[in-house]
């Protein structure tokens, strides 16, 4: 059987209408605390994503640009799916 909730009612009084607000609370029961969820991740530094940098300095910006992207996107697929 459900336990009964709180309830708080009452109207407001202003003065911008002569239809008077009426309000109602209803009260829920405490919830009840969840364990934290606790996230697993892959770290990514130096020793799974190492990468020769040197290979960017003789491309164009845009060339440049997608080989970064591109590499990357594959790291990430490979060391964080």
């Amino acid at each position: 059987m459900r336990q009964p909730e709180e309830l708080v009612s009452g109207i407001l009084t202003i003065d911008m209408s002569d239809h008077l607000p009426i309000f109602t609370f209803i009260g829920s029961r405490t919830p009840k605390k969840k364990a934290p969820q606790q996230i697993m991740c892959r770290p990514l530094d130096e020793n799974n994503v190492n990468t020769d940098w040197s290979l960017l300095h003789d491309l164009n910006i845009d060339q440049a640009n997608g080989m970064l992207i591109s590499h990357i996107h594959n790291s990430l697929e490979i060391y964080a799916p």
